[in-house]
């Protein structure tokens, strides 16, 4: 959005206009705060922030059937995982 010369002006001087108007501080911790707040501030204010769009991650035909074979994988994977550290385990000992 940077390229854009109109947002990149725009941004230069809310950025400029915010940092004048930030408070000093003497903490490290404090400045670098004020300094991110301001930036993220002036970003936002420039070309303006677009909603997120929420995506339906979930599968529209989940049943019981999908529901107890996703329970069955997540549980061989942790079997699975228990076995590779027992493993490990047992190899540095021997």
């Amino acid at each position: 959005m940077l390229e854009d010369p109109s947002i990149k002006l725009l941004y230069q001087r809310r950025l400029e206009q915010n940092l004048m108007h930030a408070p000093c501080s003497l903490n490290i911790d404090v400045e670098w705060q004020t300094l991110k707040n301001t930036l993220q501030q002036a970003a936002n204010e420039a070309p303006g922030k677009r909603k997120k769009r929420r995506h339906k991650r979930r599968l529209i035909l989940w049943n019981e059937n999908i529901k107890n074979l996703n329970e069955t994988r997540r549980k061989l994977i942790y079997g699975i995982q228990q076995h590779v550290l027992k493993q490990a385990n047992w190899n540095t000992k021997g």
